[in-house]
This record gives C-alpha cells, structure tokens and sequence, in this order.
C-alpha cells in the first residue's frame, strides 16, 4: 500500500487527499484481517494476492463500521483506485 500513497504524493495529491486515502486504506488492512481470522486458507496468500482477493475496481470489502453512505462510497472508491493501482488497470 506504501507504493500506491508514494504515487499519489508524486501526483501531488493534496495533503488531505493522501491522509484520507490511508485512512481508508487502514479500514480496508482490518477488514482484511477480520477476514482472515475465519479464512485460515487466506493466511498462506502473499499479501499482494490477499488485497487482490478482497477488492476490485468498484471498491472493497463491505466496511461494516461506516456510519454513512457517503464514507462507505469514498472508501470503495479508495478500494478501486488502489484495485487499478495495483493491476495496472488505472484509467
């Protein structure tokens, strides 16, 4: 995940827009620990295919302590930046 805010300070990104960003990304790391508590198969992926398991380009795993709509879309759509981020795949 460090290479994708790398990226984004080069585009340069606002402060904001970085600190937000991997704040939904640490949303977007627990989720994925939860998951992997009750997954023990996905224990074994390396953590680029664990990210990649979990997220695609129109967001990420459900977040289940948004409080709103609208926090849970600029979530997925961090989720889809870094899906196309990491595949290539960024419009």
């Amino acid at each position: 995940m460090k290479p994708f805010l790398l990226a984004l300070i080069a585009e340069h990104r606002t402060k904001k827009t970085v600190k937000k960003t991997a704040d939904y990304l640490w949303i977007l790391g627990g989720e994925i620990i939860r998951r992997t508590h009750f997954e023990e198969r996905d224990r074994r992926l390396s953590g680029r295919a664990l990210i990649l398991k979990y997220i695609h380009a129109r967001g990420g795993p459900l977040w289940n302590d948004a409080r709103y709509v609208r926090e849970h879309e600029a979530y997925n759509a961090a989720c889809g930046r870094l899906y196309g981020f990491l595949t290539g795949s960024e419009p």
